[in-house]
């Protein structure tokens, strides 16, 4: 029988170089991760300390290296950086389309949400529109309270809100109180949060509070920040 045929039947497949392929292969997988979350968070910085990261980078990409070491520098050289802009570590939180607050919120009125925010599309006269806030059902009359800690900047009444109260609260939020029976507060002062700042009456029909979220000088969706009741829709 054939010698070489014998030594290639016998022979085992080589493990070390797959485990050395599996090992590299899964070096890159992690690598890019970093690259991207790095890549997210120094887009719009740019000093030595960002450019040295970047550069550590993509020389890691093109050879073998330490996976924890690389990793340990990349940490090394991020937190070395000065100051972020507030747009680049807020930018995570743009995926979601929520902005980490680091804030708990009371609920301004317990009851039902009957109106959401969003579009909206009237179905009889297919016009569209924007819901800034959600609207919460009442079933008997109850007192509105502050969210959070802040500060009353605005009192007044109009054809679309009613009776409203904006208070501003840290992290450049504010709070919106519409279709409010009777305002308990002045411009100007400041409020804890769970205390009451107005009272709804429900009298013979059904009233609804009127609520809307600001943040940055934008609406959002109320809901994916404070722990409000069922919804009715």
């Amino acid at each position: 029988m054939n010698k070489s045929y014998l030594y290639y039947q016998n022979r085992k497949p080589h493990k070390n170089n797959e485990n050395s392929f599996y090992k590299k292969f899964l070096k890159q997988i992690v690598l890019c991760i970093l690259i991207v979350l790095l890549v997210i968070l120094m887009k719009n910085i740019h000093s030595p300390i960002t450019n040295k990261t970047t550069e550590m980078i993509k020389i890691s990409l093109t050879k073998e290296m330490d996976i924890k070491k690389s990793i340990r520098g990349v940490i090394k050289y991020a937190k070395e950086i000065p100051k972020m802009p507030e747009k680049v570590v807020n930018v995570f939180s743009d995926f979601s389309g929520k902005k980490d607050l680091q804030m708990e919120f009371a609920v301004p009125v317990k009851g039902d949400i009957i109106s959401d925010y969003g579009e909206k599309v009237d179905p009889i006269s297919n016009i569209k529109t924007f819901q800034r806030g959600v609207d919460i059902l009442i079933d008997k009359d109850k007192n509105i309270k502050a969210i959070a800690d802040g500060e009353i900047i605005e009192i007044g009444e109009g054809k679309s809100l009613g009776k409203y109260v904006k208070v501003k609260h840290s992290h450049n939020i504010i709070s919106l109180y519409a279709d409010c029976s009777d305002i308990q507060v002045k411009k100007g002062q400041k409020v804890k949060k769970g205390e009451i700042i107005a009272k709804i009456y429900r009298h013979n029909t059904n009233a609804y509070l009127h609520f809307e979220l600001w943040v940055d000088g934008k609406v959002v969706d109320p809901e994916k920040y404070i722990p409000f009741d069922r919804k009715i829709l």
